[in-house]
């Protein structure tokens, strides 16, 4: 390849390159909530009181977007997961010297690993699965807690 990455920080390159690819999803998200926030009454009544942008932001807005900011976070933890385990799998990823789940999983790389060898495939396939369903769970009852408009 034209650049000589050292396989210890590969891993950090992927993360980078997972995130960049992420972000324009999340803002826009982001912004098109706080765009229908704004429009909402108690926006406006937070406005006729005549509150500071500030006290606008972090007590009206930031408290009715952080819910759906902990759903657009975990699912996408989770997405990220998948994502490096792919690429480790298909080798575009973290080198194989660099023990991932998907590198493991690209160890059974042939018929006879994958009917013969089951402990090579299938304890990085379940792991992945469960600490993905996992991060979900948690996000899910993390808004459920901190939700303003959620019936307590």
């Amino acid at each position: 390849s034209v650049w000589k990455i050292p396989p210890d920080q590969r891993m950090y390159i992927v993360m980078l390159m997972l995130s960049l690819v992420n972000w324009p999803g999340i803002a826009r998200m982001v912004r098109g909530q706080m765009l229908s926030l704004r429009e909402r009454e108690f926006m406006q009544a937070a406005t006729v009181l005549g509150l500071s942008n500030r006290r606008k932001l972090f007590k009206h807005l930031l408290p009715n977007i952080l819910p759906l900011l902990i759903v657009i976070a975990t699912l996408n933890i989770g997405g990220a997961i998948l994502s490096e385990s792919v690429l480790s799998f298909f080798g575009l990823g973290v080198l194989p010297t660099t023990p991932t789940w998907g590198n493991m999983i690209d160890a059974a790389n042939n018929v006879l690993d994958f009917q013969q060898r089951p402990w090579l495939w299938i304890p990085p396939g379940l792991s992945i699965f469960a600490t993905v369903i996992a991060i979900n769970i948690f996000g899910d009852g993390l808004r459920d807690v901190l939700d303003p408009k959620h019936k307590r």
